[in-house]
């Protein structure tokens, strides 16, 4: 799983080494990550079985319709797409933070969970920020690919 991590700025340096063009790391990239998506889609194995699917695709289905039925009683596009939103996000709702204790609403709220996910968020977004920030290096002070990395 990390081995791109490992090897992508040394594969990254040989390409631009080779081609002189930083646009031939993307499409390599690009290419790389069209093939994980279609090794994952083909290859991998579905993990729950058929008759799990279907009873899993009908409740949602009731559960969908019951959130529509509940917003109005002539559901419109809005109303559909509003409710198909809160279905999508049902499960961002593990994320928010619980009560401690149910009998005792003094001893507040755990949000260890909450600040766990916002911590990586922030770790994502800095690490997916700093290629730009390499890219914009090498074209402000004209350092090539192998300086920069």
């Amino acid at each position: 799983m990390f081995i791109g991590l490992a090897a992508g700025p040394w594969l990254g340096g040989r390409i631009l080494h080779s081609t002189n063009d930083l646009v031939a790391v993307f499409f390599f990239a690009s290419v790389i990550h069209a093939c994980s998506v279609l090794v994952w889609s083909f290859v991998v194995p579905e993990s729950l079985s058929e008759h799990v699917r279907q009873v899993n695709k009908a409740t949602r289905r009731i559960q969908a319709t019951t959130a529509i039925n509940s917003i109005e009683t002539t559901p419109t596009h809005t109303s559909q797409f509003r409710a198909w939103l809160l279905h999508l996000l049902r499960p961002v709702k593990l994320l928010m933070p619980k009560q401690r204790d149910p009998n005792d609403k003094r001893k507040g709220r755990d949000w260890n969970l909450t600040f766990l996910v916002l911590a990586q968020a922030a770790s994502v977004v800095m690490m997916g920020s700093s290629q730009f920030k390499l890219a914009y290096a090498g074209k402000r002070f004209g350092w090539n690919g192998e300086m920069v990395c």
